[in-house]
C-alpha cells in the first residue's frame, strides 16, 4: 500500500540548521487525508513498514525536517521521478519537476486557482504549536492529493524507472550537506559590497550624465532602478560603424551579453559591459548575507543532466577572483580541507567512450598518468592553456563563437582554425559525436538547428532527450555528477564533515584534531567513487588542500 505524505514548516532560513516542522498531511491508498501535528508520528510514518512504500514530494526535505534515520528501499519522490522522466520525455531544462507543474501534467483541476496569488503568503503561515485554519488545512489537503495523483500518473510502482531509488537517496544525502552550512566572514564581505557600490555608483553617474542608463524611480540608492535607454544605445552603436541590423542585433543582447557591448569599441559601451559585470558581482555577494554568519544554500540534486544545481546563494559557481571565497571561514577550532578531482569530465568522457566501445585516446593518456593536456596541445599546435579550455569545452560540441567566448573569459583568443586543430587532435570525438546522435527523435526536420536526439547514460540507464549539444554533454556530464554524489554519500556514511559541493570539488569542516585523518580519507573516498561510477578508468587520488584560516582565490 501507498502512503502519501506531505510535510509543511517554517521557512528555511540560513541561521538554522533545519526547519521547525508545523504539521503534516498523509493518506494511506485511496484514503482520506489526514493531519497531525506529532513530529514522532511523522517519524514513524516514515519509517514504512511491510508493504508500504512512502511517496514525498522532495522526500529528502521530508526526511530531514524531522530528523528521522536514512531512506528505505520501499520509498519514492515524485520530484525526481518526475525529473528523469521529464528529461526522457523532451523537457530539456527539467522545468516539470515542481508538483505544481507536475500536478498541473497529472490533470489536477484547479490547481492554480487554489494555489493562487496567496501560495507564499499561505505557506509562510506555518507555525508549530498554533491551529491551523481550514484554508491552512485545504492547502495542506491539495498538496497531498497532488502527490498522490502525480505518483499514479507516473505510473507508481509499475514503472521501473532507472536509477531512481539511488538518486532519491543521494539527494537525502545531499540535503543533509546543505544544511550543514557554511561559515561567512561578515565583515570582509560587508567590506567587498562596499566596494561594489562605490564603483556601481561612479559608474552609474557617468553613464547617466551622457544618457546610456536613466532611472525609474526614487530609491536608497537610485543606481539600483537604473535601464538602458535603447535610443541612445543605438545612437552609439552606429556611431561605432554598425549597421542599424546589426546594431539591432546588439541591442537586443544588451540585456545580458557583456561581450557584445565589448566588441563595439565605443567607450561608453565599454563602461555600460563594466557596469552590468559589477552588478551582478554585487547581486552574487548580497546572496551571502545572512546576520548569523552562516549560510546554506539549496541544492536541486537532480536536473536533466545528473548533476547538481545550487541557489540562495549559489555555492557552486563562486568565482576564483574577487575575493569571495576568501569571506568562507572554518568553524572555530576547525580547518577546511578541499579535494579536487582532476580532469573529472575527461573521466567520465572516457569512460563512456569504452561503455560505447569507441577507442579513446584520452582513456589511454589518463589511465598511464600523462599531462593530457599537453599531449592534445602538442597534437593541435596549441598552447596547453587553450588545449585545456578546448578539452573541457569542446566535448559539448559547441561552436567557434560559444568558444571564443569561453577562451576569452580565460584571457585567451581562440579562432575558429584553433577548435578545427583540437578536433582533429581528438580522433575518439567524431565517433562520440555520431553514437551520441544516432537515434534522433521521429518529429525531427532536416538540418533543422533545434533537432532532438534520445542519449542513454551507459553507466546509469537514465535516458534523455535533448537539443544537440545538450545530448553531448549529457554522455560525460551525467556519470561525473553521480561520481560527486557517490562521494559525497560514502563521506556520510564514514562521518566526513561535507559542508559544500563544486562540480568536482568537496568541501569539509574539520575538527583540527582531525585534518590529518581527512586528509587520508578524503581523496580514497572520492576515489572509491570514481571506480564504482566509472571502473573502465584508473583513477587517481584527487588532489587535497588544508585552508586553516579560510578558503582561498586562484589569484
Amino acid at each position: 500500500m501507498n502512503l502519501y505524505l506531505d510535510i509543511e514548516s517554517e521557512p528555511i532560513e540560513h541561521g538554522k540548521a533545519l526547519p521547525e516542522f508545523a504539521v503534516a498531511g498523509y493518506a494511506y491508498g485511496d484514503g482520506p487525508v489526514q493531519f497531525t501535528t506529532d513530529a514522532g508520528r511523522v517519524r514513524t510514518l516514515l519509517a514504512g513498514g511491510p508493504g508500504i512504500n512512502v511517496v514525498c514530494h522532495r522526500g529528502a526535505f521530508e526526511y530531514g525536517v524531522v530528523g528521522t534515520g536514512p531512506l528505505h528501499s520501499n520509498f519514492s519522490d515524485t520530484a525526481i521521478r518526475g525529473t528523469i522522466l521529464g528529461a526522457a520525455a523532451g523537457d530539456h531544462d527539467a522545468a516539470g519537476h515542481s508538483l505544481e507543474a507536475l500536478a498541473v501534467a497529472a490533470g489536477l483541476e484547479k490547481w492554480k486557482q487554489t494555489k493562487g496569488a496567496a501560495h507564499n503568503a499561505l505557506t509562510l503561515s506555518f507555525r508549530p504549536g498554533q491551529d491551523f485554519s481550514e484554508l491552512q488545512l485545504a492547502y495542506l489537503r491539495h498538496d497531498v492529493e497532488a502527490t498522490r495523483r502525480v505518483y499514479l500518473q507516473q505510473g507508481g510502482t509499475k514503472v521501473v524507472i532507472p536509477d531512481v531509488e539511488r538518486q532519491t537517496r543521494w539527494s537525502c544525502d545531499v540535503f543533509k550537506l546543505s544544511r550543514a552550512g557554511i561559515c561567512i566572514d561578515v565583515g570582509r564581505l560587508a567590506g567587498l559590497m562596499e566596494q561594489a557600490k562605490k564603483a556601481i555608483r561612479t559608474l552609474a553617474e557617468r553613464l547617466r550624465a551622457v544618457g546610456v542608463i536613466q532611472a525609474r524611480g526614487p530609491k536608497k540608492e537610485p543606481w539600483r532602478k537604473m535601464s538602458v535607454s535603447a535610443k541612445t544605445v543605438q545612437k552609439l552603436l552606429e556611431a561605432s560603424g554598425a549597421t542599424r541590423r546589426a546594431a539591432k542585433g546588439l541591442g537586443i543582447a544588451l540585456a545580458s551579453d557583456g561581450r557584445a557591448l565589448k566588441t563595439t569599441g565605443n567607450p561608453w559601451l565599454l563602461l555600460l559591459a563594466e557596469f552590468k559585470t559589477l552588478e551582478k558581482w554585487l547581486t552574487l555577494l548580497e546572496g551571502y548575507q545572512d546576520a548569523s554568519g552562516i549560510i546554506r544554500t539549496r541544492y536541486n540534486s537532480l536536473v536533466t543532466t545528473g548533476r547538481m544545481s545550487s541557489s540562495s546563494p549559489n555555492v557552486q559557481q563562486v568565482p576564483g577572483k574577487g575575493g569571495l571565497r576568501e569571506c568562507w571561514i572554518p568553524r572555530v577550532g576547525h580547518a577546511f580541507v578541499e579535494a579536487d578531482y582532476k580532469a573529472l569530465e575527461l573521466y567520465t568522457f572516457a569512460d563512456t567512450c569504452a561503455h560505447w566501445g569507441i577507442s579513446s585516446s584520452i582513456r589511454e593518456l589518463l589511465n598511464e598518468g600523462a599531462d593530457v593536456h599537453q599531449v592534445i596541445a602538442d597534437r593541435a599546435g596549441l598552447t596547453r592553456k587553450l588545449a585545456k579550455v578546448l578539452n573541457f569545452g569542446g566535448l559539448g560540441g559547441i561552436g567557434p563563437v560559444t568558444m571564443a567566448a569561453a577562451a576569452e573569459k580565460e584571457g585567451l583568443s581562440c579562432p575558429p582554425e584553433a577548435l578545427k586543430a583540437w578536433r582533429k587532435a581528438l580522433p575518439e570525438f567524431e565517433p562520440y559525436k555520431k553514437r551520441a546522435t544516432s537515434e534522433p527523435h521521429p518529429d525531427n526536420l532536416a538540418h533543422s538547428p533545434s533537432n532532438r536526439y534520445y542519449v542513454t547514460s551507459p553507466q546509469s540507464g537514465r535516458r534523455r532527450l535533448s537539443t544537440f549539444c545538450s545530448t553531448l554533454n549529457f554522455g560525460f556530464q551525467s556519470p561525473g555528477s553521480d561520481v560527486i554524489k557517490r562521494a559525497i554519500e560514502l563521506c556520510v556514511q564514514a562521518g566526513v564533515p561535507i559542508v559544500a559541493a563544486l562540480h568536482d570539488q568537496l568541501l569539509a569542516d574539520v575538527p583540527h584534531a582531525e585534518v590529518r585523518d581527512v586528509q587520508v580519507l578524503l581523496p580514497q573516498l572520492m576515489k572509491q567513487a570514481g571506480e564504482e561510477i566509472c571502473s573502465n578508468m584508473t583513477w587517481p587520488l584527487p588532489e587535497v588542500h588544508v585552508f586553516q584560516e579560510r578558503w582561498k582565490s586562484k589569484d
